[in-house]
């Protein structure tokens, strides 16, 4: 059997953020689009943001203004099936809330450029 990916851990500027499941990562880049010339078609790029979509609970102790803090920063996302995407340039796109009970929930969205890939040793 092959593992598949199950969990996932965000950082969010050196702060470790738990992530319920169902957290959503797109990765950004160059995305070709068609352009149609005659019975031709061809293609022009167009750069696409990554984002980072997740939700977390409110717990005792966690700061909620470092978290909502304006401006740029780092997010790192570890995969545990090996894979680590880092972004130096990641942004919270809206100031989230929470919820209360049931966890007290805070969705979280972020928003930067391309991201860089580390891949873990195979063994």
């Amino acid at each position: 059997m092959v593992q598949t990916l199950g969990l996932i851990t965000l950082n969010w500027r050196g702060q470790d953020v738990p992530v319920k499941k169902g957290g959503k990562v797109t990765l950004g880049g160059l995305k070709q689009n068609p352009v149609i010339v005659g019975q031709q078609v061809n293609f022009a790029n167009e750069f696409k943001e990554s984002t980072v979509k997740c939700v977390t609970d409110m717990v005792p102790g966690q700061s909620l203004v470092g978290l909502f803090a304006p401006g740029q920063g780092p997010v790192i996302i570890e995969c545990d099936t090996g894979q680590t995407y880092s972004w130096p340039d990641m942004f919270l796109t809206d100031r989230p809330g929470f919820t209360a009970g049931g966890g007290g929930e805070i969705p979280l969205e972020f928003a930067g450029g391309a991201p860089i890939e580390l891949l873990a040793a195979q063994s």
